[in-house]
């Protein structure tokens, strides 16, 4: 069975309480599948899990990370990214941007926030700082967790 996703947009951000529907179908589903990650991921005390969650804070997730990172455009160009890449028509775009948490208020929930407004280079060097420094941080938590193991 194939979805049809930009179809099933247009029904669902047209209608809250269609989109609540599906949503209530969706994130359980989400869920359990990021839980089975980490539960694979428990078998390495290394292991450095990225899950890519659009809906991080509007489900109410954000918590169960120990690190978030956050992406956002200008508005002005997030609404070209939606008409021009997703093909959208101005007032399916408004309505999907309606449905998320304010840029700015991602932005101050997040540990990192790599912003893409710029070139793809820039992106990519932010991307590469934030994931050097989330190694980093993994290999400081492991030789913790080794020393303690240790005594």
């Amino acid at each position: 069975m194939v979805i049809d996703r930009k179809k099933l947009g247009q029904i669902v951000f047209a209608d809250p309480e269609k989109l609540k529907r599906l949503e209530a179908i969706v994130h359980p589903e989400l869920r359990q599948s990021i839980n089975r990650c980490f539960d694979s991921a428990k078998k390495d005390d290394r292991a450095v899990i990225v899950i890519q969650h659009p809906l991080v804070f509007e489900m109410g997730d954000a918590e169960q990370y120990d690190r978030v990172i956050a992406v956002g455009c200008q508005p002005s160009t997030q609404m070209g990214r939606l008409l021009f890449i997703r093909h959208l028509d101005p007032t399916q775009a408004e309505q999907r941007v309606a449905t998320q948490i304010p840029l700015l208020q991602k932005m101050s929930m997040a540990d990192y926030v790599i912003w893409t407004n710029g070139l793809l280079a820039h992106t990519h060097c932010q991307t590469e700082a934030i994931w050097s420094h989330l190694l980093f941080l993994a290999g400081q938590a492991f030789a913790i967790q080794k020393g303690r193991n240790d005594q």
